[in-house]
């Protein structure tokens, strides 16, 4: 993997590069875990005839090793002394690895460091790393951010009621709505954000089945987040936790992009045409 980049950003924002173009290089073989993954299998034994029945498959967190070396092999001290200041016990980092010209990144934790005793000054410096992820994803750099607001027609009040057959109570039926398409490796959870031009009353966002509707009248000064990215989810205004103010019939649980095409839909009791809805996700992979 000579072509590999490693960008390495540490919580304060320092950075640090490995890479053929850098002091710093990948050992023959050095990284470990960062091109395979492994899932977990909850069976069930099958006790009328041979092998069991598969209930769930899933990945756990994930450890993932790098073995890396210097170069600059007259300036061992200074080097090692960097070193040890950028990669810290239980610190938190962002990577991202460019591979075949593709770029992805992932956070984790370091929890093992080895490198050279100082005595070996007159030799190549050399340093393996093994961080902890939470999450075993890799994530696409492009969060495809937009606002789906500015896609979609200025519709009127979409709700409709056909006085023969009545309307189905809990069913929320979005017109404006756009298609949003995750070509990662498993499902996307969104980071959504409502802001507001005027007055709206009881916005709503929606994703396939799922939607949240927030009671109560938003104008100028708000700004909400919805955020899947975090467990548990959070909804704020202002960084302030709204869930409270969630109609109980908003369905939560079903707020995720699925693998392939979906709808992202937004609405609102009153003063729709006065929303800016912005979603933010990030397709997930599992190998470099």
């Amino acid at each position: 993997m000579h072509d590999t980049l490693i960008k390495f950003v540490k919580e304060d924002n320092t950075v640090f590069y490995i890479g053929e173009d850098y002091k710093w290089r990948l050992q023959k073989n050095g990284l470990d875990g960062f091109s395979s993954f492994d899932a977990k299998i909850t069976a069930v034994e099958d006790y009328n005839r041979d092998g069991s029945t598969t209930q769930n498959i899933r990945l756990a967190d994930k450890n993932r090793t790098l073995k890396i070396c210097n170069i600059d092999v007259p300036n061992n001290t200074t080097n090692r002394k960097k070193l040890l200041e950028f990669f810290q016990y239980n610190k938190h980092y962002t990577i991202y690895v460019t591979h075949g010209g593709v770029t992805k990144w992932i956070e984790g934790d370091l929890y093992r460091m080895q490198v050279n005793e100082p005595t070996n000054e007159d030799y190549l410096l050399k340093a393996t790393i093994s961080l902890h992820f939470d999450s075993p994803y890799y994530k696409s750099v492009d969060d495809f951010g937009q606002n789906i607001a500015s896609l979609v027609p200025n519709f009127g009040f979409p709700w409709m009621c056909n006085i023969e057959y009545g309307t189905a109570v809990g069913v929320f039926n979005f017109e404006k709505q756009v298609p949003l398409i995750n070509r990662g490796e498993n499902i996307a959870y969104p980071k959504i954000i409502i802001d507001f031009d005027d007055e709206v009353v009881n916005p709503s966002v929606g994703i396939n089945n799922g939607f949240i509707k927030i009671l109560g009248t938003f104008n100028v000064d708000d700004h909400i987040v919805i955020d899947y990215n975090v467990n548990p989810p959070r909804i704020t205004n202002n960084d302030v936790n709204i869930l409270g103010q969630c109609d109980r019939a908003s369905k939560f649980d079903d707020m995720y992009i699925l693998i392939g095409e979906n709808t992202i839909s937004f609405d609102a009791t009153d003063g729709s045409d006065n929303m800016a809805v912005y979603v933010y996700y990030n397709n997930l992979y599992t190998v470099i």
